[in-house]
């Protein structure tokens, strides 16, 4: 038992140290960040059984997890409810998924009609949005049928790619008025970020709406093979594929997770950074992206902050908002509706002077 022990205090550690390696210097260092929670209540566990049969060993256990301690609050808090302020202004961030539940781009009335009610009823001030399709030919009429749906009178959206007929991208509506759109594209001219200003009692906020580049899993890639009853070659080429998709879209996060923080760092105004990074708390993106910016969670969220549901991977907190230190926040909430893969998030957010 001491073996195993030492075995998942080295994991502990090596996941701390993961953010700071980045992926294109050691892609495989990510699947640590994924792991840390697991291996986080490992050794809890083992100090508990040390501290009965051995409390010696568990006086090792715990100086190897009181460094991982500071990653807590990422993944759990206490914050109660509060009256949000008067100047304060309710913000939502919501990976709708193509409003149907699957990759057709083709919306379902159904579920599409039951987003746009959730929204309606929590009625946020500024809406980002993620994987929000539908035909080419229905752009105008939708996005109207919602601007009016839920009383956002501004909005603006940025197509993923210039092909296809269809709106698969980012979109961003608001009731404050939006002075100037922007966008930014990957090497492929794949929009992977959407600028918007906003006017907010005089005062502008940039807003960056963004989807970072997806592990793209799917039910193929489940290592759960037992129920398959593959041989162990098909197995071997399934790994490989996984972790193929994997090191892949970690190299890509980190490229456009740099970029937007050299853009954030020159940005003559405050920003408010939300959306799927698609990467955990526990992550090299996470880290770059939070750097000198707080994340509206730790400072005011409720509960644990899985946003994505695990239909195709294990639930993990992937959908963020990060924002400047001049602002603050109250009542990070995330709302468990299954109309998505991903969860819903709100929260107030204001200005500090």
């Amino acid at each position: 038992m001491l073996i195993l022990n030492i075995f998942v205090s080295v994991m502990i550690i090596v996941s701390v140290i993961s953010p700071y390696i980045p992926p294109s210097k050691m892609w495989y260092i990510v699947l640590f960040g994924l792991t840390f929670r697991y291996f986080f209540i490992a050794g809890i566990i083992f100090i508990i059984i040390w501290f009965i049969i051995n409390r010696k060993y568990c006086i090792f256990s715990i100086l190897i997890i009181l460094p991982s301690l500071f990653q807590i609050p990422k993944f759990v808090q206490f914050h109660s409810s509060r009256q949000p302020d008067k100047s304060m202004f309710k913000f939502m961030t919501y990976n709708v998924w193509n409003l149907c539940r699957n990759n057709s781009m083709i919306a379902s009335t159904r579920i599409r009609d039951s987003i746009f009610q959730f929204i309606n009823n929590e009625q946020p001030d500024i809406l980002c949005l993620q994987e929000f399709a539908l035909p080419m030919k229905e752009i105008e009429n939708k996005s109207n049928l919602l601007t009016s749906f839920i009383h956002l009178p501004y909005f603006t959206y940025s197509k993923y790619s210039r092909k296809g007929q269809t709106i698969d991208g980012l979109i961003t509506y608001s009731r404050f008025p939006i002075i100037h759109r922007d966008s930014m594209l990957t090497a492929e001219n794949f929009t992977f970020a959407q600028i918007s200003d906003v006017i907010i009692k005089k005062r502008i906020l940039r807003i960056i709406n963004i989807q970072l580049t997806s592990n793209k899993l799917n039910t193929n890639d489940s290592l759960y093979v037992e129920k398959l009853k593959l041989d162990s070659s098909i197995i071997s080429s399934k790994k490989r594929l996984l972790f193929f998709k994997i090191k892949n879209a970690s190299v890509s996060r980190e490229q456009l997770a740099n970029r937007i923080a050299d853009y954030i760092n020159a940005s003559p105004y405050p920003v408010l950074l939300a959306g799927d990074f698609n990467d955990t708390p526990v992550s090299y993106i996470y880290r770059v992206a939070c750097a000198g910016r707080k994340d509206a969670y730790c400072e005011s969220g409720l509960g644990f902050g899985n946003t994505y549901i695990g239909e195709k991977a294990p639930s993990y907190r992937i959908d963020y908002v990060i924002m400047d230190k001049i602002m603050k926040s109250m009542n990070f909430r995330v709302h468990h509706i299954a109309l998505s893969d991903h969860y819903p998030v709100t929260v107030n957010l204001g200005f500090r002077d």
